[in-house]
């Protein structure tokens, strides 16, 4: 896949004109045009140019998610659409996977819609998969830029107040004087990422607890450039968050439900870039989050509301349909902003302009109280999707927006479009199920109170797209600009009374015979006036459980004693309290704590491996020990010396096994050992160990081809024939790049991506890894081949300064190359790309760099010598080198000339 643009829908219709020249150059495309009705006409087109590409399977069965709707709580129906999902994907998904299993071709199943992506395939594969009962369609893996803001280079005077004047123009302020500013709810951006520790933003970050940052369950980069610390290189993810939720407690007071918690996914690249597969992956993360592993989804998790400020140009794209109706039916309020390619009539952007959303339009909010005046550039309907229904939903603040930006500074009035506007109606919803939390995952009927409760934007017709100028709906301004006060009101008003349970603290570790307390408060919602009786499940075997008092009338609060812990079942228990209302509708309300539960000290472990006084032990180990009884976390210590008064790695673990997380010293004697650690102290260390390590390889192999094809081996045989020892990084087709940590323990790297077309070369963190690197001097070697990576990445400063390119021009088609400077007299080679497809590049060497090797078509790649480092950046695949003779001498020349 070459194209980064837009995915415009007049290109879809350039493609099925020309489809039947694609088909008819394929063979055997005449006897397969059933299998080829199903397939989307820019997945054939992909291929024919590039002879494979990736593409997206969609399954015939759908789950059946109706049942949902009659569930009471917004955790029930998580957990029966997660379950359902899941079980649906499995059993429908498992002939199919073991077909491309048989075929070795990479894959990526999903649940939330029932769809598989794989990873370069080629048009038998996409024909053969097509041609299945089970599958209804093949798409492709579609790429769009974001639609960036408008930034007004020359802002609005305004007056500096605390809070901002979109804010305060939608009465969020008015509902937080009723006492509620979205405090119980949890908020969910779906965009370029998030400066987590952002003054305004980190006291609204969900990992945060005011001391230490966990990050699990409450971030995921769907790109893999942040793969463990939430970060945003773009902006916009941390500027419509700060109209969700921020405020840092001083002068800016810059969102709409600041009490809420905040969580991000991350599904467009730092250059606002994304494709079908993040997206996707960020609405599964949605449903159910996981942890930064990757592992371990849990519906529980799952946001409130999620907020979308990006969309396909063109609208009438439905490639989301069914991730966005899995979320609602979870009872997960989906909120997108319409576009801002208006003034025009069918305008909107996809999934801006599908049922299930809440689509957001702008207005401007200079003009003093709510509806204002709609902007020009806001998006408009109709949609072909859905005849007869009316878009955008509803209107917000979209010019001239102040809020958070990366680096803990804010944009001033700057910042303008439906990308501004979305946050607002979003962070509503947080403010509407904050205020009345029986509306808590009732979707339909919270898009319903904002409708109703909007304020008509009367006399503006606007484009005269159709529909209700005088109360609403039509397709310029939906159902008006949105009242938070109003809708606040009328979410208490058809909530009725009930009452919140909130327990404290959420987790206790004791040693018996202590007695563990937990705090039960109840408060009231609408006056409501039955007393609610408490119990708790789940609690120690043996032990015994007891609140004072047993019964409370909200607003109240109890507390919760477990006692008789010495005769207590030692363990770890998750206890779910419950309180029980005698109101005729018996409403119920519960919360979960966990209770650590310990009788004694741990005993000493027994070690496992490294064995005592092995040799050649790995400078990253695994450790193992053996499982202690009563043991609530592991300490592990590896020293220099016996006495442990040179620890030079410790770490605390929660199993029985840890790898060190930097690479150990080479050729050095090390000891360890392991004690467990449990609420009662700290138990006895276990016996000393000792083993050393080996001595490490100077050259770092990292494999960024993503398998498809695989051309390791070309390298890995190339090495073996030169008799060069080396260490081996598989990105596995993603950013997961070694950091400057684990590279500093090398001299040389070779860093190759093959055909790759996603994630080629090193990305934003590999980049700044091997510039720390490069950086420490001792004559650092660096040889790139990677035909993609200026194509995908862009001219970065990394390639500027460290690779020395002053300019690049991507897919010259180099067909032969001639070595210069270091690699003079070699050739010249004509190079044979199959089975790679050629992409090559030609380069223009930046001051300080010289040509490494002339192509057919200009300078095919750059080499750049400093005191400190030396770097060769092939512009064309070194595997396409004829033979693997040329190969090993290529390799050897560079070797020889980073060692001079």
């Amino acid at each position: 896949m070459k194209n980064p643009k837009f995915w415009f829908l007049i290109v879809l219709l350039v493609v099925m004109l020309v489809t039947g020249t694609v088909l008819a150059a394929v063979p055997g495309a005449t006897d397969a045009s059933k299998a080829s009705a199903k397939i989307e006409p820019l997945v054939l087109t992909e291929i024919s140019e590039a002879g494979q590409t990736d593409f997206i399977i969609w399954m015939v069965e759908k789950a059946d998610l109706s049942p949902a709707y009659e569930l009471a709580t917004k955790q029930e129906k998580g957990r029966f659409v997660f379950d359902t999902l899941q079980a649906t994907a499995e059993r429908t998904q498992k002939d199919v996977r073991a077909y491309l299993d048989a075929q070795g071709v990479q894959y990526k199943p999903f649940y939330i819609a029932n769809k598989i992506l794989v990873t370069g395939g080629n048009y038998d594969l996409v024909l053969d998969v097509a041609g299945r009962p089970d599958v209804a369609q093949i798409t492709a893996n579609h790429r769009f830029q974001l639609q960036e803001p408008f930034i007004n280079p020359n802002p609005p005077a305004t007056t500096p107040t605390v809070i901002e004047t979109n804010i305060t123009f939608v009465k969020a302020d008015d509902v937080w004087a009723l006492g509620y500013d979205g405090a119980g709810t949890v908020m969910a951006g779906n965009d370029t990422g998030l400066d987590w520790d952002h003054p305004a933003l980190i006291n609204q970050y969900r990992g945060w607890n005011g001391t230490t940052a966990d990050h699990n369950y409450n971030w995921w980069d769907a790109t893999n450039t942040y793969p463990t610390v939430p970060n945003d290189g773009h902006g916009h993810g941390t500027h419509t968050s700060g109209t969700m939720v921020g405020d840092d407690g001083a002068t800016h007071q810059i969102g709409m439900a600041p009490g809420a918690d905040l969580i991000h996914c991350k599904n467009m690249d730092n250059f606002g870039s994304g494709i079908d597969a993040w997206f996707i992956e960020c609405f599964q993360w949605d449903l159910a989050p996981w942890n930064l592993a990757g592992t371990n989804p849990d519906p529980d998790m799952a946001p409130d509301a999620v907020n979308n400020s990006w969309g396909y140009w063109g609208g009438n794209v439905p490639t989301f349909q069914d991730e966005i109706a899995a979320l609602q039916a979870a009872g997960v309020a989906v909120e997108v902003s319409a576009g801002n390619e208006g003034s025009g009539c069918s305008s909107l952007r996809s999934p801006g302009d599908y049922l299930d959303v809440i689509t957001t339009g702008s207005v401007q909010h200079s003009s003093g109280n709510p509806p204002g005046t709609i902007t020009g550039f806001s998006s408009r309907g109709p949609s072909d999707l859905h005849p007869g229904e009316y878009f955008p939903d509803v209107m917000a603040p979209g010019e001239n927006i102040n809020s958070s930006l990366p680096g803990g500074g804010y944009s001033g009035p700057t910042w303008s479009g439906t990308s501004m506007s979305g946050p607002h109606v979003t962070g509503l919803i947080g403010l509407m199920w904050s205020a009345s939390p029986a509306l808590q995952g009732n979707v339909t009927e919270t898009y319903d109170i904002i409708h109703d409760t909007a304020i008509r934007l009367v006399g503006q017709n606007g484009s005269n797209c159709g529909g209700n100028y005088t109360t609403g709906p039509n397709n310029d301004w939906g159902y008006g600009t949105i009242d938070a006060l109003a809708a606040v009101n009328e979410a208490i008003n058809r909530g009725g009374p009930n009452f919140t349970l909130t327990a404290s603290p959420d987790a206790l570790t004791i040693c018996a015979p202590a007695t563990a307390s937990y705090t039960v408060d109840l408060t009231q919602i609408l006056g409501y006036s039955w007393s609610v009786s408490l119990s708790v499940a789940g609690n120690p075997p043996g032990t015994t459980a007891n609140f004072v008092p047993g019964s409370v009338t909200p607003p109240g609060s109890s507390t919760l004693t477990i006692g008789n812990t010495a005769a207590g079942t030692p363990g770890t228990y998750t206890m779910t309290i419950t309180g029980s209302g005698t109101d005729p509708e018996a409403k119920t309300k519960s919360d979960t704590v966990d209770l650590s539960l310990y009788t004694a000290l741990p005993g000493g472990p027994t070690l496992v491996s490294p064995a005592n006084g092995a040799v050649d032990v790995a400078r990253t180990p695994l450790f193992t020990w053996n499982a202690v009884n009563q043991a609530d976390t592991y300490e592990l210590q590896v020293a220099t010396d016996s006495g442990f008064s040179n620890v030079v790695y410790s770490a605390t673990v929660d199993g029985t096994s840890h790898a060190t997380t930097s690479a150990l010293a080479t050729l050095t004697l090390h000891y360890w050992r392991v004690r467990a650690v449990n609420g009662c102290g700290n138990g006895a260390y276990s016996a000393v160990w000792s083993f050393t390590t080996e001595d490490a390889p100077s050259l770092l192999l990292v494999d960024d081809d993503d398998d498809s094809p695989d051309v390791v081996g070309n390298y890995t045989a190339a090495l073996g024939n030169l008799g060069r020892s080396y260490d081996l990084w598989d990105t596995n087709g993603t950013d997961n790049e070694p950091s400057a940590s684990y590279l500093s323990a090398y001299d040389k790297v070779i860093w190759f991506s093959g055909d790759q077309h996603y994630y080629p070369g090193p990305g934003a963190a590999g980049e700044s890894a091997l510039t720390t690197w490069l950086n420490t001097g001792g004559n650092k070697c660096l040889f790139i081949s990677s035909q993609e990576y200026y194509w995908y990445h862009g001219l970065t400063s990394f390639m500027q300064n460290y690779l020395g390119v002053a300019s690049a021009t991507d897919d010259v088609l180099q067909t032969g190359v001639r070595g210069r400077g270091p690699f003079s007299g070699m050739g010249p080679y004509t190079l044979s790309y199959s089975p790679l497809t050629n992409n090559s590049d030609r380069f223009t060497p930046a001051a300080g760099a010289s040509v490494a090797f002339q192509g057919t078509n200009g300078r095919a790649a750059l080499g750049k010598r400093t005191a400190s480092y030396t770097t060769v950046f092939l512009g064309f695949p070194w595997e396409a080198l004829p033979t693997a003779a040329d190969e090993q001498a290529v390799l050897d020349r560079f070797l020889s000339y980073c060692n001079p």
